[in-house]
């Protein structure tokens, strides 16, 4: 039972970290300065704006229109409607059809009236049956707490627009019209626009304008607590997903795009009321966007185009960014470490190809398999592929996730167990079979029959001998190495979610193998909950963004993990009770979900 201390305190740890990274700052009072952000003064706005469903064209609608122009006008800012009829391709196929919009737009005039205006959006309409207090009422709520603490802080240096979009749930109509036909359009020089898909949790930073180097430059300079990576913008620029955003960067426009997505289950549902809405999210919100905000507002210049660099934050702390074609940098010295390490180990006749083998080979099984144990969660819980039949997922979230963890975690135990073990060839290929069963009660799925089929032969070629430890350790380390070599060529802003694990790991094992005790073992150790740390915070955001409806994807995080937690994993799974406590994490993580339902 002593090894599964070590591992407990990594997983600790490295939790502990990943959960401080992701979570929400407390929400400012009403007494807080005038410059600074406050989520209670902005909560009174959010109470107003949701408190009934105002889908485009509703009464409801006009009533949150004529309020906001209020605001507005109270505020001091130069008030207008901008009433336009827009044409939208029919759904599924249909004829077109008009959309009359009304966008609420404000202008705080600026010591430079020629030179370009900042414009902060959002969009005030919400689906039908809706309250949308996030969506996107706190982003309505925020961009007039926002431009009341630009003007409390002094006249800026250009004018601020404040534009309040219409029909951006029926295709981002408002903004369309805002960029197609008003005037005030052709000023913009700089956006920040304010989204949510759920009703709590950290926002994010997730998008940006084209050729955003000097964007992300000044980003990272005055970025409160942030969160943003380019692997999430990069995802983001591949999706059918848009905002309001996606108009003005279609236009070529520079600037910040904002949302949060945690609670997923007050998406586009009668339970997104002001009460249900987090405060700390509106918080991170509004501060992020008021922060956003003040790069363009009292710039003498705004930032000129240059080359999108790779950034991302370091655990909720400083944003780190650097160009791309740095991260073959930190490819080489990864390489070194793990060259370094591996002669080390061939000198002591430690070190062999097969043994290197075989940890690739378990590295890549785990990511397979647990693809596989994942995929099967929902269907624990009763979930099928429609968005209805998640409902229970997305209502009881936390304990999903924690659901996922606790699989993978047992997953990876037993894999473990098995390669050190090495007489568990056949029981590491048969074991996709029943995984790949389970998940496919919803309907067949072709690709995880592949994935299947794939893990089955792994376990075959790689499982039925013992490897060295640190010798199997080289092996998934530099599977690790190419993996983010193959993305450093393909999008360099993607690989640094695997050079930094896969350097950390390196440099732990180096450390253990050059100094094997105390000193190594803490290298080592520190390695380990760094690793964790990033790769639960990767797996948390996986888990919010697709995580319902392809859980599969959180089985990166496992992956990750593996590169700098190996030494421990293994300790672990040389204890007597490893297959049993293997089976009782995955059978706690079952059990929570098949609860889910009924709590």
């Amino acid at each position: 039972m002593r090894g599964f201390i070590g591992l407990i305190v990594v997983v600790a740890f490295g939790g502990a970290l990943a959960w401080s990274a992701a979570r929400t700052p407390p929400p400012a009072p009403a007494s807080s300065p005038a410059t600074a952000f406050s989520a209670e003064r902005a909560m009174a706005d959010v109470r107003r704006i949701a408190a009934a469903p105002r889908p485009n064209g509703s009464p409801a609608a006009a009533e949150v229109r004529d309020y906001l122009t209020g605001r507005l006008a109270g505020l001091g800012l130069q008030t207008s409607i901008q009433r336009e009829e827009i044409m939208t391709p029919g759904r599924r196929g249909g004829p077109p059809r008009a959309v009359t919009v009304e966008n609420v737009v404000g202008v705080l005039p600026g010591r430079s009236p020629l030179a370009p205006a900042l414009l902060v959006m959002s969009h005030y309409d919400s689906v039908p049956g809706s309250p949308g207090a996030a969506d996107d009422g706190a982003g309505v709520a925020s961009a007039l707490e926002i431009v009341r603490a630009i003007k409390a802080q002094g006249v800026p240096e250009r004018d601020v627009i404040v534009l309040m979009t219409d029909g951006e749930e029926k295709g981002l109509c408002g903004a369309v019209a805002f960029f197609g036909r008003s005037p005030l359009a052709r000023r913009v020089g700089f956006v920040v626009n304010m989204e949510a898909r759920g009703g709590g949790g950290r926002a994010a930073m997730f998008e940006t304008g084209r050729t955003s180097g000097a964007v992300i430059g000044a980003f990272a300079a005055s970025a409160i607590h942030p969160s943003s990576n380019s692997l999430a913008s990069y995802i983001y620029s591949v999706m059918p997903n848009d905002t309001d955003f996606s108009v003005s960067k279609g236009q070529g426009l520079p600037g910040l795009n904002y949302a949060f997505i945690g609670r997923p289950g007050q998406y586009h549902t009668p339970s997104a009321t002001p009460d249900a809405l987090e405060q700390g999210a509106l918080q991170s919100l509004g501060e992020q966007g008021l922060a956003g905000a003040r790069i363009a507002a009292f710039a003498d210049a705004l930032p000129p185009p240059a080359p999108d660099p790779v950034w991302f934050d370091l655990f909720g702390g400083p944003v780190i960014a650097y160009p791309g074609w740095a991260g073959w940098l930190i490819l080489a010295a990864s390489a070194g470490l793990i060259v370094v390490a591996g002669v080390a180990l061939g000198r002591r006749s430690a070190w062999r190809w097969t043994d290197a083998a075989r940890g690739a080979g378990l590295a890549l099984y785990l990511l397979l398999v647990g693809a596989l144990a994942l995929q099967a969660a929902p269907r624990l819980a009763g979930g099928g592929r429609s968005y209805a039949s998640l409902r229970p997922l997305l209502d009881r979230f936390d304990r999903y996730e924690a659901a996922l963890g606790l699989i993978l975690f047992g997953v990876a135990l037993a894999t473990t167990w098995a390669l050190r073990k090495g007489r568990a060839r056949r029981l590491a290929a048969l074991a996709p079979l029943p995984l790949l069963a389970l998940g496919m009660i919803a309907g067949v799925q072709w690709p995880m029959i592949v994935i299947a089929a794939l893990a089955a032969g792994l376990g075959l070629a790689v499982f039925g001998a013992r490897p060295d430890r640190d010798g199997a350790w080289t092996g998934a380390l530099a599977l690790g190495w190419l993996l983010a070599a193959a993305s450093q060529m393909a999008a360099p802003q993607t690989s640094f979610f695997l050079q930094w694990p896969v350097l950390a790991g390196a440099a732990g094992l180096a450390a253990l193998v050059l100094r094997p005790g105390a000193l190594g073992l803490g290298i080592a150790g520190i390695a380990a909950v760094l690793v964790f740390a990033w790769a639960a915070g990767l797996g948390h955001f996986a888990a919010l963004g697709v995580g319902a409806a392809t859980p599969q994807a959180v089985a990166i995080g496992g992956l990750l993990a593996i590169f700098g937690v190996w030494p421990f994993l293994w300790r672990a799974s040389e204890a007597r009770p490893a297959p049993a406590l293997s089976a009782a994490a995955a059978v706690a993580g079952a059990a929570a979900l098949i609860s889910i339902p009924l709590i």
